[in-house]
């Protein structure tokens, strides 16, 4: 509306506390769609980890999700300590690890070990021998994993957009 006298317009604005409140919660609405996403992107993959892994360590396949700017989900085995015959505490995934990639001489090759063999092992044979059942999983299937992301992604701002 106008005013002849002074020109000027007098518009009214409402709802603009709801959509400054909708602004204020569109990056935490953004983070648990993006988050709801990555988890249904993981979860074949993790069905899949769990199949191929040793009995004893289907329980510690897992994921996290990570928190901060970005959010971003880790996936893999997380486990609590378990024990050594010297009484020592070696985590449960580290078992894993080892039943994954081999020890001493049956080490997988195609792993690239943070550290080399000690040298008292050097001439050792024999170990655990390398059972690959996280290559067999994962490896090669990352493009699988984006698709199922983006298509869940997708779905969940469509739901997003109409209100639910």
């Amino acid at each position: 509306m106008a005013t002849k006298t002074t020109g000027t317009a007098y518009v009214k604005l409402e709802g603009v506390n709801d959509a400054l409140k909708t602004l204020k919660d569109y990056p935490n609405k953004i983070n648990s769609v993006v988050k709801k996403s990555l988890k249904v992107a993981v979860t074949p993959t993790i069905q899949s980890m769990k199949s191929f892994a040793h009995p004893k360590f289907r329980k510690i396949v897992k994921y996290k999700l990570m928190s901060g700017r970005s959010p971003a989900i880790k996936f893999g085995f997380f486990g609590t300590k378990g024990e050594t015959p010297a009484g020592g505490n070696v985590p449960v995934w580290f078992k894993a690890y080892w039943k994954n990639y081999g020890t001493l001489d049956s080490r997988f090759s195609g792993h690239t070990f943070e550290r080399k063999r000690k040298q008292a092992t050097k001439k050792w044979r024999g170990g655990i021998m390398p059972v690959l059942f996280f290559e067999r999983s994962v490896v090669g299937k990352e493009q699988e994993i984006y698709s199922r992301f983006e298509n869940a992604l997708i779905s969940e701002v469509k739901k997003l957009e109409d209100g639910k």
